[in-house]
């Protein structure tokens, strides 16, 4: 299960209304005036048809929000300016040009706050809560939005209130603090309610059900989703309306209405026409494909697929490529194909897990395209070369049978039992071959993915997280010298290294969860430890970690098992179960080690994930397999699933 409700922050998540809070005006109308104005009228104008291409035409609204700062500088008017930055930033952060929406707002900030009227200052504040939570800047945002939450109040300006309430709202989202979050969408509504605008209805209940989606809570999700829909039909507003579509059309997906699910995707991509998301489209394409994959339709399932990830490629949507990759990887396996489902397998896992910059991204996909690419050549040439040793050996084997037939007419019945056991044999045989080649895939898989998270970890940590120290190092270097000149320019230094610090502690946390220093210094006990600590923060469930004490130290290749074990015992319960809390049981009984791992969620069937050949789950298999240790999943009581692994220590 792919969780996608706060992927589409750009488009349209926190979209403020600003100073237009009219009607919208007839673009049509707007230009016969733009015609026939003077100069000084000329910049509102500009402005009214920015709000009217809003969700319908990003080069328009962008180009018309540029026309209109462009004039309000030339006729000197410090509040067009202020408007039209602030216009412009909306247009740029609505149509997925964050960065420079967010340029604009802080330049509309600093003009407010020097020349402009307070509501001014409470649009340009708007504007840039929202640059700052679309680039994941959200503590910035959190504090900003209650800092405008403050002076809307003073200003008894409902609009602007709900407007800082949803950033909140978001902030607590992004955060994964749902109490938190719920609360103030609680109070938010009563505002709406009485304003009785459809554009702030549809906002509140699109977003409110995203935070219910979050959490997996989708009977909760479904009816706020249709009340979106239903206000942005009415506003006549189709991004909003295809997006509260896509969430809605998810929501019918996990609570097993398909049929629903498929009209609403189709009724999503119909609205996606007029607004030309591709982000959307990736999505929408992607749930479609998935529908014709439970209905066996394999062949039209591939081909949506393909689409969506030719559409991920095109525009760089990594959220697209890795949901599509995860999608194709179930397809490969349904298939039994397992080269395939392989390969697409590692593709999710580095468009899922990896830090890289986007540049870097590029070229990990591109190798591992190639890589893959030349490895499946090997393996067809390999296996047509089998396939043809093993047909000539049938063949032989076939004519001598039917040689000793012939010449040995008189013992034919005892012969035909002597053939009907040897092809029983043979079939046992190819049996086992067969068991023991997808053994050694899933081996193989097990080693790429250990090869692949050592390579990256050893880039990240020794390239990437070194390269930033460099670089902050300078920039204090820098710092130093403006603050001795006693520049202005000495705090944005300062706050840029401070940025420089955190992303370079973010990069060493991630290259020890995929290679933990621990686990070679000091064992398997502190790791698990670490890995919990790390878990609890993004994953939104508690971990209760009971570990008898161990040997001070396993067998290496033992401790990393059991470690991998966890991680991906861990990464399904986050993804499927549901859960509230987690106990995970560590102790070695005799010549033993037990693990146990108890969630209470919404229950796992054990047996019909390995015969579908889910990937977690064969991944664990061959771990525990190659361990020389056994398996076994119940559910547990009240509800929720326990996992048991026994593995035998060396003697």
């Amino acid at each position: 299960m792919n969780m996608r409700w706060l992927l589409l922050l750009p488009v349209f998540l926190f979209f403020v209304v600003f100073s237009f809070s009219q009607d919208i005006e007839d673009p049509k109308v707007l230009l016969k005036q733009l015609q026939q104005a003077e100069e000084e009228q000329r910049p509102g104008i500009l402005y009214k048809l920015v709000i009217a291409y809003l969700g319908n035409d990003k080069e328009k609204s962008i180009r018309y929000g540029e026309q209109a700062l462009a004039e309000a500088e030339s006729i000197g008017s410090d509040s067009m300016q202020i408007a039209a930055l602030s216009i412009l930033a909306m247009a740029c952060q609505h149509h997925g040009e964050d960065r420079e929406g967010l340029a604009y707002a802080q330049r509309a900030l600093e003009l407010a706050k020097e020349k402009g009227t307070k509501r001014q200052l409470l649009e340009a504040y708007g504007a840039n809560t929202i640059g700052m939570i679309t680039l994941r800047q959200t503590d910035r945002a959190l504090e900003t939005a209650r800092d405008g939450l403050k002076l809307a109040e003073a200003e008894h300006d409902t609009l602007m209130m709900v407007n800082f309430m949803e950033i909140i709202a978001a902030s607590y989202k992004e955060l994964h603090q749902w109490e938190e979050a719920e609360p103030v969408y609680q109070k938010e509504r009563s505002l709406v309610e009485a304003l009785g605008r459809p554009f702030e209805k549809g906002r509140l209940y699109s977003n409110w059900g995203e935070l219910y989606g979050a959490q997996f809570r989708f009977e909760q999700a479904s009816p706020l989703f249709e009340q979106a829909c239903a206000s942005f039909r009415e506003l006549g507003y189709k991004a909003g309306e295809s997006i509260a579509l896509l969430n809605l059309a998810d929501c019918y997906y996990y609570l097993n209405q398909k049929e629903k699910a498929e009209q609403t995707y189709r009724r999503a991509l119909e609205l996606n026409l007029e607004v030309q998301e591709p982000e959307l489209e990736g999505l929408a394409t992607i749930g479609l494909g998935r529908n014709a994959f439970e209905r066996g339709e394999m062949k039209t399932a591939l081909d949506l697929y393909r689409k969506a990830e030719a559409l991920g490629k095109e525009y760089r949507i990594y959220s697209v490529l890795r949901d599509v990759y995860g999608e194709m990887e179930k397809l490969f396996v349904g298939a039994k194909n397992y080269p395939e489902a392989r390969k697409y397998y590692q593709l999710n896992a580095i468009y899922e897990d990896s830090v890289l910059t986007q540049d870097i991204r590029d070229r990990v996909t591109e190798l591992e395209v190639k890589y893959e690419t030349q490895k499946k050549e090997a393996e067809i040439n390999a296996q047509k070369l089998s396939l043809s040793e093993q047909q000539r050996k049938l063949f032989r084997q076939r004519t001598l049978i039917f040689g000793l037939l012939t010449g040995l007419l008189a013992f034919g019945v005892v012969g035909l039992l002597f053939h009907n056991r040897y092809r029983l044999r043979q079939k046992a045989r190819m049996d086992a071959a067969v068991i023991r080649e997808q053994q050694l895939g899933l081996n193989a898989v097990i080693e790429a993915q250990e090869g692949e998270r050592q390579r990256v970890a050893r880039e990240l940590h020794d390239g990437v997280a070194q390269e930033l120290l460099a670089v902050s190092l300078g920039i204090k270097t820098v710092g130093r010298k403006l603050e001795k000149q006693a520049l202005p320019e000495a705090d944005m230094v300062r706050e840029l290294d401070s940025k420089l610090e955190f992303l370079g502690t973010e990069v060493r946390q991630m290259s020890h969860v995929m290679l933990p220093p621990t686990l070679k210094q000091h064992g398997l006990a502190p790791s698990l430890e670490l890995l919990v600590r790390s878990i609890e923060q993004h994953a939104g469930f508690k971990v209760n970690l009971d570990m008898d004490p161990l040997p001070i130290r396993l067998e290496e290749r033992v401790e990393l098992g059991l470690y991998r074990i966890v991680q991906e015992l861990l990464h399904n319960i986050f993804k499927h179960a549901q859960a509230g809390q987690v106990a995970i049981q560590l102790r070695q009984i005799e010549d033993q080690v037990l693990l146990r791992v108890e969630d209470n969620g919404v229950g796992f069937d054990f047996e019909s994930a390995r015969q579908k050949g889910t990937m977690g789950i064969l991944n664990v298999l061959s771990r525990v397999h190659t361990l020389g240790g056994q398996f076994v999943t119940e559910p547990a009581v009240p509800r929720g699933t326990v996992s048991i692994i026994r593995i035998p220590l060396a003697a």
